[in-house]
């Protein structure tokens, strides 16, 4: 694409999202909310925006986890 006047359509050029990488990127998150520690059944009902909430600090959820298994052993 040559440039004419120093502007640059992005949208002509971006590539877009495909649903099989979307897919592909829950299934991550999915697998790593597991290794944390999160029960299956509980990954499954949360949002995709949920999901990321909690990957974002992984060792603050992983400690809020320990913390309501040691209260529910009590």
């Amino acid at each position: 694409m040559i440039v004419v006047n120093g502007h640059k359509n992005k949208n002509t050029s971006r590539p877009r999202k495909t649903g099989a990488a979307k897919r592909q990127r829950t299934m991550i998150q999915q697998k790593r909310l597991a290794a944390l520690g999160i029960c299956p059944k509980k990954i499954t009902q949360m949002t995709p925006a949920d999901m990321r909430a909690k990957l974002k600090h992984p060792l603050k959820t992983k400690a809020a986890i320990c913390a309501a298994a040691a209260a529910a052993a009590k």
